[in-house]
Parts: C-alpha cells; sequence; structure tokens
C-alpha cells in the first residue's frame, strides 16, 4: 500500500521550509533556482504529487469537493439520516466557499463503477478535477484501499482507519450516545432496559451495543441476555423484534434501539398491540431524523447526531488537506431530543 507523503515531508528532505515548497509548487518564478532544485530533487525522491487545486483556497477561486455517497442514491430518499448528513456537508462546505459534486457509488463499494453520468470509479479517484473527497456511507475494506492508494485528501464521516495521516476520519460518539439513551429511560423510571442491535461487525452498531451495556452495568440495572435482539436496523426488524422482546416471560419496560428506523419499528408494534407509549414501554432510538416531522403521530425521543459541527469539521478537515496539511480524526458528542416515547 502506497504511504501518504505530505508537503511536511518535503520541506523536511529538502531542508526548507513549507511556505518555501508551497512557493516551489505554486509560484516558482518567485524562489532561487538552486532552492528550486532542492525542493525539485525531494518532490522526485519522495513520489511527492502536488494539489495544484488548493491553491484556489488562498484566494477567490473556487475548488470542489467530490461528496461519495457510498450507498444507492435511493437511500437519501428511504431513511432520512443519510439526506440530514449529506445536507450538512454539503451546507458546509458551500459556506466555505467550496463547490461540491455528490457522487453515489454502487453498495458494492469494491467495483470500479458508479451510478449514473459520472467516471469510472477508480479513475475518478486520481480525477484533477476535484480537489479531494469526503465520503459518507458504510465503506468496505476494498474501496478504503483505493482511497488510501489514489494518494488524494479525503474526509470519512465515520469511524477512524488507519493510516491516519492519509485519511481522518470524524464521528459521533457512538458509545456515548447509547449511554445517554440508558440515562435518559433510567432518569424516566425505566428500569428494565432491552436494546435492539445491529450488526455488531459495523463499528456503530458495536459502539451503540457496548455504551448500552457499560451505563446499564453502571446503573445496577436487571439485565437478561434475552433482552438484547440483533436485528438489521429496518423497520421491519424492529417490528418483528418488538414483538419477541414483548412476548418474553420478564417483559422489559423499555427499548433503546439501534436508530431511529428500527424505534419507529418497535413503536408501530407497540401501538399496534395497544401497548401505552411511553406508560408500559419507553422507547428511544438513535439519529434523530424526524424530530420536526409534522406529519407523525407522535415525535421520537432519540439521540441526535451534531449534523452540523460534524459536516463543518469535515469541511474544516479536508479543506486543511488539501493545503497539505494534516488533520487529527475527531469525535464529536451527541445530545438527547427529547420526543413523546419516553
Amino acid at each position: 500500500m502506497a504511504e501518504y507523503t505530505t508537503i511536511d515531508d518535503v520541506a523536511r528532505a529538502s531542508g526548507v521550509s513549507k511556505a518555501t515548497v508551497s512557493r516551489v509548487i505554486n509560484r516558482p518564478n518567485l524562489v532561487a533556482v538552486s532552492t528550486r532544485r532542492k525542493v525539485d530533487r525531494a518532490i522526485r525522491q519522495l513520489g511527492f504529487t502536488p494539489n495544484h487545486y488548493a491553491r484556489g483556497l488562498s484566494g477567490m477561486t473556487q475548488t470542489t469537493v467530490g461528496v461519495l455517497f457510498l450507498e444507492d442514491f435511493s437511500e437519501l430518499a428511504h431513511n432520512p439520516f443519510w439526506g440530514l448528513a449529506t445536507n450538512a456537508v454539503h451546507a458546509a462546505l458551500s459556506s466555505q466557499g467550496i463547490n461540491s459534486q455528490i457522487y453515489s457509488f454502487r453498495p458494492d463499494n469494491s467495483q470500479d463503477t458508479v451510478r449514473g453520468d459520472t467516471p469510472s470509479g477508480l479513475g475518478f479517484l486520481q480525477s484533477r478535477e476535484v480537489g479531494g473527497f469526503i465520503t459518507i456511507g458504510s465503506m468496505t475494506d476494498g474501496f478504503y484501499s483505493h482511497l488510501v492508494n489514489a494518494q488524494r485528501p479525503v474526509m470519512i464521516w465515520g469511524p477512524p482507519r488507519p493510516p491516519a495521516a492519509m485519511i481522518s476520519a470524524v464521528d459521533s460518539n457512538n458509545s456515548g450516545g447509547a449511554a445517554l439513551a440508558v440515562s435518559h429511560l433510567f432518569s424516566r423510571g425505566y428500569r428494565k432496559i432491552a436494546h435492539i442491535s445491529g450488526p455488531t461487525e459495523l463499528k456503530p452498531g458495536a459502539d451503540r451495543l457496548e455504551g448500552y451495556r457499560r451505563q446499564s452495568d453502571s446503573l445496577k440495572l436487571e439485565f437478561e441476555p434475552q433482552w438484547v435482539q440483533r436485528g438489521d436496523g429496518t423497520f421491519e426488524s424492529g417490528y418483528e423484534l418488538t414483538k419477541r422482546l414483548l412476548s418474553l416471560r420478564n417483559v422489559p419496560d423499555a427499548i433503546f434501539c439501534l436508530n431511529d428506523e428500527v424505534a419507529y419499528g418497535s413503536l408501530a408494534f407497540a401501538e399496534d398491540s395497544g401497548v401505552n407509549i411511553p406508560r408500559q414501554l419507553g422507547i428511544v432510538g438513535f439519529d434523530n431524523i424526524a424530530s420536526e416531522m409534522k406529519i407523525l403521530r407522535r415525535r421520537l425521543t432519540s439521540v441526535s447526531h451534531a449534523y452540523t459541527d460534524i459536516g463543518e469539521t469535515l469541511a474544516q478537515g479536508i479543506r486543511t488537506l488539501m493545503n497539505g496539511e494534516p488533520f487529527r480524526a475527531r469525535l464529536l458528542e451527541t445530545s438527547l431530543f427529547e420526543g413523546e416515547t419516553a
């Protein structure tokens, strides 16, 4: 796997400042010939590829960031979370004077294909039409390797992966958000709290399960293994697994759900069964996708991502990377939207 070389590496190798390296790349006529030769030699030896689009960030010229949506475009309509996330990134880039273009890769992200009229996937990662990329969605290991090998500035909305020097990430504190949900239910008098989880091979689901268990232990809550039911993150799994939980001999009095889709499925079964929400059963979701949706019969209590802050941090990160600077991974705290279900 190729290593990512930064402008800092070139500066150290040539014995000059980073500003001098930038001038050699962008305005070589302002640099002495002997200095240019040293920098050029270091660039060749290190295999550094200057990103000429970074120049536009310091002047009036706009650059373009490719927002890679690693799901089918239909998910933007089916799951409001993706729409909220994508809009937060687009708005943050726009506020910083950076153009953005959204591209949807096929669900099999390792393939060399892109939906629509966009160019071939792996070729697009080398395109000079964009200055960098921000990814939103579930990423395969294969596609991540393509991103690293492309040696382009990339920011991920999601958990960080190595090597951090090349690709940085911004994500919510999923474990802390789960603990927040359990604490809220406890404060409302619920003592037998179940969890409908998701695929634990995916880090967000694993972290939310860990946060639920950790906070339940901390509060010394009653626990039974059957109170953790693994689903697939859909409305249907929320409906069916709530049916299973409420048929147990020791029935839980609250359910913390992996996400809001699951929570709405849980709420639907409870209402179909005549269970009083929130008196007989408390339900808390995760994502806060519908706090302002007036068409719903009731607003869901849910853990909320800091959508705006995440979008702004991703925009700041990609700008920093395109300027040749490193950007550390960030984990942002969640908050709780208090609806009518817990």
